[in-house]
């Protein structure tokens, strides 16, 4: 395939124009970027062999557009209680081929976090790439400096609660009674290959009682109508059109934490061990909810 032609027509200037049209509308420099990239490389006509090349071209364009800009791309692994190692250069992400296909390539611009590590490049990658975390989501976590720094969560070819993971650190804040804070410890091999002893904390579900925890169906609605969620489509030269989704992380993860500390169940809630919620958005559900808005857009 010719990648040159495949990046300089108008679906790559569809998609960095969509990005483009969030920044400035939320007047953010740091975006939290989630791509399914089986989705988006299937409207576009990329094979499985050209993934990388894709990637790559991608990411240039997205520095060279937007260079006073942070980017994050989820490269989370949940497999430290098993395994009592992480090796930031090597530990495989378990949240998609974007990711790992750009932890591949750049190793050490991985973030020193042994569950919610993210591949950081821009501007301010040395923001999160410096240090260490010892709080998966409280205080000092990778979520917080996030909310802190006023970033928004741009996803493209998949529903936005399917990249909500910030959503537990509101339930940190709020100290739900479903999950608790429980410290790990192992080692942690860093870029320049040194292994060193980590303990960090990570806020799992009481196994008693919760099944898993999400957002609810209902927060969909609120989110947009508050502005703190947009929806949009990314009109690609095909006609094979992806939605987008834009979360104002700061604006959603203040409601949520109010809304938790509320004796109502609303925008959050969990599905217990011995029973079901369906107000609650699993994976399977969030499909259904993008190919529903995939469907409206393209009425």
């Amino acid at each position: 395939m010719n990648m040159k032609s495949l990046f300089l027509n108008g679906n790559s200037s569809a998609c960095i124009k969509y990005i483009e049209g969030q920044i400035n509308a939320a007047n953010s420099n740091f975006i939290w970027l989630s791509v399914d990239l089986v989705t988006l490389s299937f409207r576009l006509s990329v094979t499985r062999s050209d993934y990388e090349e894709f990637v790559m071209q991608f990411k240039c364009q997205l520095e060279h557009a937007f260079p006073e800009c942070t980017f994050l791309v989820s490269t989370f692994n949940f497999d430290f209680p098993k395994n009592k190692l992480f090796d930031v250069r090597s530990t495989p992400g378990q949240t998609g081929a974007f990711g790992n296909i750009l932890l591949k390539k750049f190793p050490c611009l991985r973030t020193k976090d042994v569950f919610y590590s993210f591949v950081t490049f821009g501007k301010n990658s040395s923001f999160f790439l410096d240090g260490e975390y010892f709080s998966s989501t409280g205080e000092g976590s990778i979520f917080a400096k996030l909310i802190e720094n006023n970033a928004i969560v741009i996803s493209i070819g998949h529903h936005w609660i399917k990249a909500a993971s910030f959503v537990h650190h509101a339930e940190d804040k709020a100290n739900v009674p479903y999950r608790y804070n429980k410290k790990f410890s192992g080692e942690i091999v860093c870029c320049d290959g040194l292994t060193k002893g980590h303990s960090q904390h990570f806020l799992v579900r009481d196994l008693d009682i919760c099944e898993h925890s999400s957002f609810t169906l209902a927060s969909n609605a609120v989110f947009f109508k508050s502005d703190l969620l947009r929806i949009g489509v990314i009109n690609l030269a095909n006609s094979h059109n992806v939605v987008g989704y834009t979360v104002m992380l700061k604006g959603m993860h203040q409601l949520t934490v109010s809304s938790l500390l509320s004796s109502e169940v609303g925008l959050v809630d969990f599905i217990p061990i011995s029973g079901m919620n369906a107000d609650v958005v699993t994976a399977k559900l969030a499909n259904t909810l993008y190919k529903d808005d995939l469907i409206s857009f393209n009425r």
